[in-house]
């Protein structure tokens, strides 16, 4: 589907705008859970053309792509933007959701601006590495808004995943992402200043629109025991063998490996003596 021109548009009758306004919304409406729209196969030639679409955006040097991570995407960024690595699996992709172009365009879109972003701080909230995050969606919905590419897939996926002392929630993702979408034309024609920059001017009104939505979740996690996480999760109890039944297979093996190793002891005492 594409974008009408402007001619096009008005001589549309009101039956065609309204189903054309029907497809908007389903291009970025994602309701009831589910994942929307079917999956399309991609493969890692794809990727690479979509990162290199990235960067031409951000005006950044091809970074070295390497198939390794066990996320679905995750970029190394420093200081030159030179050298830099965006690892990623594609199974993981297509097993989180990820499994559509637009949804695979807007995951890299969202992982090559925080390379653009490696010298920014917006000093705006307590935990930056929120508002990174959130620049990186705003970003991304603006990115789909310039180049007419559907967010309902990329906002189900980042959606279902819970806020961590490195990420915010996935509804405030979804919002922020929304937002990047709907605010694009208040700052695409404003001024003659790269574009990349006008689109992160969206992002302290966002932040300050959703600031206590924000302070309470930050509070929350903050509050939360790290230790008792997948962060850092407590060490195994230890199993005490002999109060096992004598039916349980981990026993046995172990009773079999403590016989085998006192033969093997008695055997060596009876060839020193």
């Amino acid at each position: 589907m594409n974008r009408p021109n402007k001619e096009e548009y008005e001589s549309m009758t009101e039956a065609q705008r309204n189903n054309w306004y029907l497809q908007i919304l389903e291009m970025h409406q994602t309701m009831w859970g589910f994942n929307p729209h079917g999956a399309e196969y991609f493969d890692s030639e794809k990727i690479l053309e979509t990162i290199n679409q990235a960067a031409d955006f951000f005006g950044l040097p091809m970074p070295k792509v390497t198939e390794a991570e066990d996320t679905v995407a995750k970029i190394k960024t420093n200081e030159e933007a030179k050298n830099t690595e965006l690892f990623y699996n594609l199974k993981v992709m297509q097993d989180k959701g990820v499994n559509n172009l637009d949804a695979l365009r807007l995951c890299l879109v969202h992982e090559m601006c925080h390379q653009a972003l490696r010298n920014t701080q917006f000093w705006i909230f307590p935990n930056e590495l929120w508002i990174q995050e959130l620049a990186c969606d705003i970003v991304a919905g603006a990115y789909a808004e310039k180049y007419f590419i559907a967010t309902n897939k990329y906002k189900w996926v980042v959606g279902m995943k819970n806020a961590t002392p490195t990420h915010p929630g996935g509804q405030m993702r979804k919002n922020a992402v929304d937002y990047g979408r709907e605010n694009l034309s208040k700052v695409i024609d404003k001024d003659g200043s790269p574009l990349l920059d006008r689109i992160l001017n969206l992002v302290p009104p966002f932040v300050y629109e959703h600031m206590l939505e924000l302070a309470k979740s930050w509070k929350a996690i903050q509050e939360m025991d790290w230790d008792k996480t997948f962060f850092n999760p407590p060490s195994p109890a230890p199993i005490d063998i002999d109060r096992l039944p004598d039916s349980n297979l981990i026993k046995q093996a172990v009773l079999k490996y403590r016989t085998q190793l006192k033969e093997k002891e008695n055997h060596y005492e009876n060839h020193q003596q």
